[in-house]
């Protein structure tokens, strides 16, 4: 019986490795919490889902494929950050000034360069958040967004992403009350055609933005953040992916984490 499950669970998975609208419906998805504010928006590159109540996504999710990444255009001209007018709410870039945050991409825009509209969605606000310039501009924060690419374009598997903000309570505001979070997640999934891999990692949004002692179980970020990340994924695949972790099955993270 589990083998047929683990068969099972490994066709579906095959199924959401397709480039396709519905495959981002599927498994780019995350639950939040009852009661949270969150208005989804499926983009060319990326799936949001958007809380007006702090003005900040919940939670961003985006795949990086082999084919992507061979496709990318690395002379794209950047886009200029502007409002989201599909949402209740919307933050104009002009909140951000003089705050002494910097607006980061949650989906980066260089994982968009395979196509204009998907880089150009990547400066809409609904995928930014209040960064401190150590963090944002840091070597961590942008070794492992390189690193992500890498294992796309080295064939590795597909590359699921889901990146967002930790808040609380006594978070301080910016603007017209856009949270600025104590912290930033990162699961990343890999999927290569016969098995699934995970982990996950928190970055504190204060000077440095170190990854070391911050890499995690998804189950852990999970805990951090009240979030059902994967939810799509079969009951027996999501236990063994979120459960654990091996840092030494993704090439390169260990050097990040000791760089770190």
């Amino acid at each position: 019986m589990r083998q047929s499950l683990v068969k099972g669970a490994i066709l579906l998975l095959m199924l959401m490795t397709a480039d396709c609208l519905s495959a981002q419906k599927s498994l780019l998805s995350c639950d939040v919490p009852k009661g949270v504010s969150s208005q989804v928006l499926v983009r060319e590159g990326y799936v949001t889902s958007y809380n007006k109540d702090t003005r900040l996504p919940n939670w961003v999710a985006w795949q990086l494929t082999k084919e992507r990444m061979d496709a990318r255009m690395r002379d794209l001209p950047r886009a200029p950050f502007r409002e989201d007018d599909e949402v209740e709410n919307p933050v104009y870039p002009y909140e951000y000034s003089n705050t002494g945050y910097q607006r980061g991409h949650i989906c980066p825009f260089p994982d968009c360069q395979w196509s204009k509209t998907a880089a150009d969605e990547t400066f809409l606000m609904t995928n930014i958040c209040p960064q401190g310039e150590a963090l944002n501009n840091g070597r961590a924060w942008k070794s492992l967004e390189r690193k992500c690419r890498k294992w796309a374009a080295d064939g590795l598997g597909d590359i699921y992403i889901v990146a967002g903000p930790i808040v609380s309570a006594d978070c301080e505001t910016i603007g017209s009350g856009i949270v600025v979070p104590k912290a930033f997640y990162k699961v990343v999934l890999r999927f290569d055609g016969k098995r699934a891999e995970a982990f996950g990692v928190m970055y504190r949004n204060v000077e440095g933005g170190r990854i070391q002692s911050s890499v995690h179980s998804v189950d852990g970020i999970e805990r951090l953040t009240k979030l059902d990340f994967f939810p799509a994924l079969p009951d027996v695949v999501e236990k063994r992916v979120e459960s654990a972790f091996d840092i030494d099955v993704w090439p390169g993270l260990r050097d990040i984490i000791e760089r770190e």
